[in-house]
């Protein structure tokens, strides 16, 4: 199932026509979204008959090795560089997609360590200076500038230096480790309060993350709570996507059998990872 409107072909369209594949053996080769990948791209810009996007806030949870930086990476570029924002209606009834008049993306993490996993990303995936060039693109390590005002930076843990920022879009790296003892679930309050002061509505922030350990009151935990609360109508919040990929429950762990399958499941359609590799360090004593 698909969305009946969304900006998603258009981001996906400028995409694979202007990045490349960052590293692996096809580093240098044009950009190619997996299905899974591009049905949540397809969700994540959908938009309502007002224009406005249907989703204010997200959550990806996926295993280690699905390729989350890599995706969020892309998507940083594309608010950064691409048609990300609607931008009317075509005259067969489809939104198109522009690009945002000032971009500020930011990537966050709780520490520098964690946004270096995506930001290291971002120069493989605009390809060769020439190219990152050809886009408007100055490179630099925590602050890459745009076309105009046009900016992407990284961010760390310090609630009161986040406060009164105006950013158009916010990746949250790894919320499983924003915890209260490192000003996690603070920064992400900070976040929110920022997002909201959006003029048009259309500020954002996407959630990556590896499952939760239950109990220790991440964000991820309460990101996880929030969306059963809404799920089950407790709550009557809307605008969050939470899509999270999981083996199937009552999986014997020590069944090396059950065991892979089960880390099959958890992997989508990220065909690169290596079960029977994970499966040996889940089952090493």
């Amino acid at each position: 199932m698909l969305p009946d409107k969304t900006l998603g072909w258009d981001v996906i369209r400028w995409a694979g026509e202007n990045l490349v594949q960052p590293d692996g053996p096809d580093a240098g080769s044009d950009w190619k979204w997996t299905p899974e990948q591009a049905r949540l791209l397809l969700w994540w810009y959908a938009v309502g008959d007002d224009g406005r996007f249907v989703f204010r806030r997200g959550s990806l949870v996926r295993i280690k090795g699905w390729g989350k930086d890599p995706f969020a990476a892309a998507i940083a570029l594309v608010e950064l560089l691409g048609p990300c924002r609607f931008g009317g209606w075509a005259s067969d009834g489809e939104p198109v997609a522009v690009p945002h008049p000032s971009p500020w993306v930011q990537i966050a993490a709780v520490s520098q360590d964690q946004t270096r996993n995506t930001m290291t990303l971002l120069p493989g995936l605009l390809g060769t200076p020439s190219r990152a060039k050809a886009l408007g693109v100055d490179l630099g390590k925590t602050i890459i500038y745009g076309p105009g005002s046009a900016r992407l930076e990284a961010v760390t843990s310090n609630p009161r230096a986040l406060e009164g920022s105006r950013p158009s879009m916010v990746i949250l790296g790894e919320t499983h480790h924003w915890l209260p003892s490192n000003d996690g679930r603070e920064m992400a309050r900070a976040v929110a309060r920022n997002l909201a002061k959006s003029r048009d509505g259309s500020a954002r922030a996407l959630a990556i993350t590896n499952a939760h350990a239950p109990g220790e009151n991440s964000v991820a935990e309460a990101d996880f709570e929030a969306w059963l609360d809404i799920d089950s109508g407790k709550s009557r919040a809307s605008g969050v996507l939470y899509d999270s990929l999981a083996a199937p429950a009552g999986l014997d762990l020590a069944d090396p059998v059950a065991l892979r399958a089960g880390i099959k499941a958890a992997s989508g359609d990220s065909w690169w990872i290596d079960a029977n590799r994970i499966a040996e360090e889940v089952l090493d004593p």
